[in-house]
């Protein structure tokens, strides 16, 4: 049994832990506010932007469509993987990077990655997998960097057919305690016949709706990869919340569990302290 100077260090070391645990939960509380903020204004954008390019696809029935709107036959797949740069968040990111990785060891075609984030970076780091790149997370509310990875990672490829499909791997946020796996498909855009025959509002396009429509369809990527980034950045301060509560509250626990041993691991040594003084005085008596 651990004598009392053994219990009560421990005990010292738990509370300290436990101001640790409580302080980053209070930092993660602050920045999950402010994340949850940008994330539902950049969803209302989202929403508009979506109803845009619904429009632009109008009309198009046997038109010439950008190449980002047009399958071209490359078999390979370019897979863009958002985790978080730091840990203590639970199983935020490990559940995320197991899910693609058992996806890379089921696929039958061609993979390449693109990892945002350190935690992808240091998994994959000893996996024979192929990546065109790799980078920390971005930085909301500005999302500095995104233009040029969607530029030359991802459309620079896909235009040299080198890429045939591209696919967005993160964690979508539902809510503080949950965050659901997302394979979302961002290239290429296939639109459905109900969008392309269907007669939009009748708008003038200058110098040309094709050019305006693939321009417009980079602003609507970029758009779609600074969501899956938000998303991150939200889920990821939710579940560092949520994990440092559970800590917090498992070392109260402990803590309680450590005093009751000390206060019994005391008792232990009085009673055997006594004991000893009553013994050695029946022995002088005798």
């Amino acid at each position: 049994m651990a004598n009392i100077k053994e219990i009560k260090q421990r005990i010292t070391s738990v509370k300290k832990t436990k101001k640790m645990t409580a302080a980053m939960k209070m930092v993660a509380a602050a920045k999950f506010k402010r994340a949850l903020k940008s994330l539902r204004l950049r969803l209302e954008y989202t929403d508009a932007l979506t109803n845009i390019k619904t429009n632009l696809l109008s009309g198009l029935e046997g038109e010439i469509l950008p190449y980002q709107l047009t399958e071209n036959g490359s078999p390979t797949e370019l897979v863009v993987v958002f985790s978080s740069d730091r840990g203590l968040c639970g199983g935020f990111n490990t559940n995320l990077l197991k899910r693609v990785d058992a996806y890379l060891a089921a696929a039958k075609h061609p993979i390449e990655m693109v990892l945002i984030g350190n935690k992808a970076q240091t998994y994959f780091k000893s996996k024979n997998a192929k990546f065109r790149f790799q980078r920390s997370q971005f930085q909301a509310p500005l999302f500095l960097g995104i233009d040029a990875v969607l530029n030359d990672s991802i459309l620079k490829p896909l235009q040299n057919k080198e890429i045939g499909k591209v696919t967005l791997a993160y964690n979508r946020f539902i809510n503080a305690l949950t965050s659901e796996i997302e394979f979302e498909a961002l290239l290429p855009i296939l639109p459905t016949p109900s969008e392309t025959q269907a007669s939009g509002p009748d708008f003038f396009f200058e110098p040309s709706k094709f050019q305006f429509l693939g321009d417009f369809i980079d602003a609507y990527l970029a758009m779609r990869l600074a969501n899956a980034a938000m998303n991150t950045s939200t889920g990821e301060e939710g579940a560092r919340m949520s994990a440092m509560d559970s800590a917090s509250q498992n070392a109260s626990d402990m803590i309680g569990d450590l005093t009751l041993l000390f206060n019994r691991t005391r008792q232990a040594a009085i009673t055997t302290e006594l004991t000893e003084i009553v013994g050695g005085a029946a022995a002088l008596t005798q």
